[in-house]
């Protein structure tokens, strides 16, 4: 079980992205998302990454109080099981790979699909724009 203070999870919060962050406490996104919503602790949103990367200024929503609570606790056991594979998945460095968005050689029953698909637009098109 790791503990860690609310201060100190909304100052690294914003020194990282969440994506990165969550990896570093063995956590997955959306846990790591809804921790801080529970503990009332801001996020920075993508613009704030695109804004850092371009060195444009920035603003960090301020700390709320909340005075009920200052310590955090990541306690695996709550985990389930979807949160296990999908951290056991993001962190297995040979699954990264990269997908075109362009299939060069597809098979078969893709094709048939993408003849399928591209003959329903068609239809719906011309279905549109015929005369009631």
């Amino acid at each position: 079980m790791k503990t860690i203070t609310r201060q100190d999870l909304y100052s690294i919060a914003w020194q990282k992205p969440v994506s990165q962050l969550a990896k570093e406490l063995n956590l997955i996104d959306s846990r790591l998302r809804k921790i801080c919503r529970d503990n009332n602790i801001p996020l920075p949103n993508s613009a704030y990454w695109t804004k850092i990367r371009f060195g444009k200024p920035v603003e960090k929503n301020a700390l709320p109080d909340n005075s009920h609570n200052n310590l955090i606790e990541f306690d695996k056991q709550e985990w389930s099981e979807e949160d296990d594979l999908t951290a056991s998945i993001s962190s297995n460095e040979k699954l990264n790979f990269d997908v075109k968005s362009k299939l060069l050689e597809p098979d078969l029953i893709v094709k048939d699909l993408i003849i399928k698909i591209d003959s329903k637009k068609k239809d719906e098109y011309y279905r549109k724009d015929s005369p009631m």
